[in-house]
């Protein structure tokens, strides 16, 4: 996040509040790229227009509605703080053509007033260019926000968008940036704290099959980039690169950038690389992002020397291989996460680790792999934890024998139709020829079944969220894979003579009441709450104390969970208690220093 200007004493009042304002705006990016809702368009009215262009003006005027500037070049520099710069489209078909040229923008805006650069409200504008260079380059500029253009490339050599010079707090928003032989927008080394949110970026491809065209590049030192709920495809190189930019130290790999909620596909282009190349990066976050379509490459690779790299609740899919960390020039990943992921249908392996200090392959579902499923090979892994994962049909779980692999942590795996060497299995996890229990899998729905049997199966590792951004475990034990379902857990603690049931609330807004089941075999007294099965408990009822109970005698007790119509939404696990008027106490004793 934006931390905007630093505060003397004497202007923190005023200071805060700009902070405030620009950390909201941001804010709101983030929450939507969360998966919370689609980035909305944030354009000004008509009436907060400030100055007006228009490339069809009979003659350049002096910026005002009447007479409207007939370019940007040469008018942009002057405009202060707070300004609304709008340009005139059409708002039939897909807009007018608008020969804008390269702009360079070099001004600031603040925190509390960013300048704004937008069509005019409700018209399109198709912005080309007909001399060299980026159409907008960013150029040591800050607190800008250019919203809702089609920026057409052309196909020219050059890059679409630029920030260099130290740009920082600008957002690129709500675009459609396409057709170059280059990359299309690229963050240059040293500019930090910039946002690309929500444009669909595309067809990008260079002539010279031994070059790279990516859709997006970070190159180091531009910390805290933030790209969010973009749609990218069709990029002869990679949708998304950090490039390492060799040699530099791992002290200027681009720190804290976040890469949340896009979708990034290989598209209809004969070549491709990657979804997400990673190759420099320290604390970043991989978050929620669909990649798919890689078929003859890894849809993400990770490599060189990055440390503190969390993927988290990715769907990776339709590949040939999922996620290669694979690092380079006698350096080692460190602090490596990949946690909540769906990874599936791919025609190669769903995870392979060449050499990671410290990682975490923890709640992930893994389906279809043909090949391998997990795999250590080249320098391994040296601590860490493997556990939760849900693997199904898929090829081996594999360490090579001669990668290092040790002090890692390994269990509650749920291995279906998957073969799996020694070294990655443990007896606490469950291996099976059976079902998972998806509730179809063909449609990339990984949610497990009511009775599936990797439901309550896992081990608590502190993840606290699923795939879905929902809350994990539900009360009980964890499910395997990425996705947590909804579950009721049923405690009981025993008293003398009764017992005190208490249980969550499942989370579903179709729930009308409980029923609760009990039964003591016959050796025990009925409830004074009345005989088994208790029914019509309310939906908002979490606790029950059931009285006259028998002493010394185990009772053992269910709970289910119903709907408006009476039929089952889920059914606890039994528990057991037995009524007791023996306690035991034991004394704290505490030993003075």
């Amino acid at each position: 996040m934006f931390m905007g200007q630093t505060c003397m004493p004497a202007r923190r009042r005023s200071c805060m509040m700009r902070r405030s304002l620009w950390t909201t705006l941001v804010l709101a990016l983030s929450v939507a790229a969360y998966g919370l809702g689609p980035v909305q368009p944030a354009q000004a009215a008509s009436g907060d227009c400030t100055h007006f262009v228009d490339t069809e003006a009979a003659s350049d005027g002096n910026g005002s509605a009447v007479s409207p500037w007939k370019g940007l070049i040469g008018r942009v520099d002057g405009v202060p703080p707070g300004s609304v710069i709008c340009v005139r489209g059409d708002t039939a078909g897909s807009g007018r053509m608008a020969n804008l040229g390269s702009v360079v923008l070099k001004t600031a805006g603040t925190a509390n007033a960013p300048i704004t650069l937008q069509p005019y409200p409700g018209e399109k504008v198709i912005w080309y260019s007909s001399t060299a260079n980026q159409l907008i380059k960013f150029d040591g500029a800050a607190y800008w926000i250019v919203d809702g253009f089609t920026l057409e490339n052309g196909n020219r050599g050059w890059r679409a968008v630029q920030f260099e010079d130290g740009a920082h707090h600008n957002i690129l928003r709500n675009n459609e940036i396409r057709n170059g032989h280059v990359d299309g927008v690229a963050v240059v080394r040293g500019s930090p704290d910039n946002v690309i949110a929500n444009n669909l970026i595309h067809h990008f491809a260079n002539p010279d099959t031994s070059q790279d065209a990516h859709c997006i590049v970070v190159q180091p030192d531009a910390d805290r980039t933030q790209i969010l709920s973009n749609t990218i495809h069709d990029c002869s190189g990679d949708g998304i690169q950090l490039i390492n930019a060799d040699p530099i130290t791992i002290a200027e790999y681009p720190d804290g950038v976040q890469i949340i909620g896009n979708v990034i596909y290989r598209g209809t282009l004969s070549r491709a690389e990657n979804a997400l190349d990673i190759k420099a990066a320290r604390n970043l976050q991989v978050l929620r992002n669909t990649l798919s379509g890689y078929f003859d490459d890894a849809a993400v690779v990770v490599h060189y020397g990055s440390q503190s790299v969390l993927f988290d609740s990715n769907r990776v899919f339709d590949s040939a291989r999922g996620f290669s960390i694979q690092p380079k020039l006698d350096k080692k990943i460190s602090n490596l996460t990949l946690r909540n992921n769906l990874i599936y249908n791919l025609s190669d392996y769903a995870i392979q680790i060449a050499g990671v200090e410290s990682g975490v392959v923890i709640h992930n579902t893994i389906f279809a792999a043909q090949q391998q499923s997990i795999a250590f090979v080249g320098k391994g892994l040296v601590g860490g934890v493997i556990a939760n994962n849900l693997v199904v049909a898929s090829g081996q779980a594999y360490v090579s024998s001669q990668a290092p692999f040790s002090q890692v942590a390994i269990g509650t795996n749920g291995w279906f139709n998957t073969s799996v060497v020694s070294r990655l299995s443990a007896a606490s996890d469950l291996v099976s020829s059976g079902s998972p229990g998806f509730l179809n899998a063909a449609a990339g729905d990984f949610r497990l079944s009511p009775g599936s049997p990797a439901r309550n199966f896992g081990a608590d590792y502190g993840v606290r969220t699923d795939f879905e951004g929902e809350p994990r475990p539900v009360g009980c034990r964890p499910d395997l894979g990425a996705d947590e379902t909804r579950k009721l857990c049923l405690t009981a603690v025993p008293h003398d003579a009764s017992i005190r049931l208490t249980w969550n609330h499942p989370g579903d807004g179709s729930l009308a009441s409980y029923s609760l089941t009990y039964t003591s075999n016959g050796q025990g007294a009925d409830a004074q709450e009345g005989a088994s099965p208790l029914n019509a408990i309310p939906a908002n009822v979490q606790s029950l104390t059931l009285t006259g109970l028998t002493n010394y005698v185990f009772y053992t007790f269910s709970l289910t969970a119903r709907d408006g119509s009476h039929a089952t939404l889920y059914v606890s696990p039994s528990v057991a208690a037995m009524p007791t008027d023996r306690f035991v106490f034991i004394p704290l004793v505490q030993r003075n220093p």
